[in-house]
């Protein structure tokens, strides 16, 4: 590596199948795409605080990394930059987050909780898809927008706690998260969106807020263990199939 670089260029280290550990020098400020990507030995990574900006793929599959701090200074990180990552059971999003991109840390599956900081905005599609082992997510944020897929496939996740609004959430965003027993939907939330808890099994209460005025197709369909809900009298469409299969 030169002296004093600023950049880790694109696919500077993509594939290098023996790098085990690496630190980046304190004068980076960008971590370009696909720079460590498929990386399949890297375990440890040092991100020095003068990066603000990791962009799409820069550690996608490198499936031994366990751990990872993200620089307080980003603000955003790009596309699947962490999918695919096996081994990382811990990540800390900082409180400079705003945005969360499409499949970030989607197939992390042994990432086990998660807290999304109150200054994160936007999550992009399918940001946490199929995190098998992800069981607990504390959403901070004061009007999140959630993109479709965002959580779908996460058999263990069982606890969702929003702790304060939520502008938006998107299609399919709880999809066969089948070891989910309880929730309830924040305000002010005015649709549940088309297939949202679509197979969650194992559901069984839902708490829906009175700024609700619209329930989606299928949103709750092959709900099997859904036994007690209570529509509020804001909501004046019921899409079809909404309950299809909550037996």
């Amino acid at each position: 590596m030169c002296e004093n670089p600023t950049e880790i260029e694109s696919r500077c280290f993509e594939r290098c199948s023996k790098l085990t550990q690496i630190k980046i020098p304190s004068s980076v400020i960008s971590i370009k795409n696909y720079a460590f990507y498929g990386c399949e030995k890297l375990t440890e990574i040092t991100i020095p605080p003068s990066v603000t900006s990791i962009e799409d793929h820069a550690f996608a599959e490198c499936s031994l990394l366990a751990s990872i701090s993200i620089p307080e200074r980003i603000t955003e990180i790009g596309n699947h930059t962490f999918s695919g990552c096996e081994s990382l059971a811990q990540i800390t999003i900082p409180s400079s987050m705003t945005t969360i991109e499409d499949w970030t840390f989607s197939g992390c599956s042994k990432l086990t909780q998660v807290t999304i900081p109150s200054s994160v905005t936007s999550m992009g599609n399918s940001v946490f898809y199929s995190c098998a082992s992800l069981s607990k997510v504390e959403i901070n944020s004061d009007a999140i927008s959630i993109g479709n897929w965002s959580f779908a496939e996460c058999p263990r996740l069982s606890q969702v706690l929003f702790k304060s609004s939520v502008k938006s959430i998107d299609e399919f965003s709880f999809y066969r998260c089948s070891h989910m027993f309880e929730i309830s939907i924040p305000g002010p939330l005015t649709q549940i969106p088309n297939n949202l808890f679509t197979e969650c099994s194992s559901l069984s209460k839902v708490t829906i807020p009175s700024s609700v005025t619209s329930i989606g197709d299928s949103s709750f369909s092959s709900c099997t263990s859904l036994f007690q809900i209570k529509i509020p009298p804001s909501v004046k469409t019921i899409g079809r199939c909404a309950f299809l299969g909550c037996s």
